[in-house]
């Protein structure tokens, strides 16, 4: 993982997705109490085949003894995952090939992402990776 921001959403990422498709630009707010969290993962095929798709909001946020799923605010990933320039997991990854994916959550306020947990394989293994630390 290269890191979990917090806070308020990238302007100009938002204003540069929604030009793209030719909608008025605007910065959505997180449910009330809560507050915007971006993962940001560095993915990195280390095998002999194209990675054909991964997606980092498959990643669960961990905050102390409570776990939060990616909200899936499409919109949101789709904007920051724009800015890798087709380089990312999500378009495919040929072997030795790397490319940055993003993930969004909303958690409360007053939370403070403390690891991810993030799937390693298809039979439900994870690895968990602390934060800041």
């Amino acid at each position: 993982m290269d890191q979990v921001k917090c806070g308020p959403l990238d302007r100009k990422i938002m204003t540069a997705y929604y030009q793209s498709i030719g909608e008025q630009p605007q910065v959505p707010s997180p449910d009330h109490g809560n507050k915007w969290c971006i993962l940001t993962a560095h993915a990195k095929n280390i095998g002999h085949v194209p990675l054909t798709a991964w997606s980092a909001d498959v990643a669960i946020l961990n905050a102390g003894q409570d776990s939060y799923n990616a909200d899936n605010g499409f919109d949101i990933q789709q904007a920051y995952e724009d800015t890798s320039n087709g380089r990312g997991p999500e378009y495919g990854l040929n072997p030795n090939a790397s490319g940055p994916d993003y993930a969004v959550y909303q958690i409360p306020t007053t939370a403070t992402p403390t690891a991810v947990t993030v799937p390693t394989n298809d039979n439900g293994g994870s690895a968990i990776v602390t934060l800041g630390g």
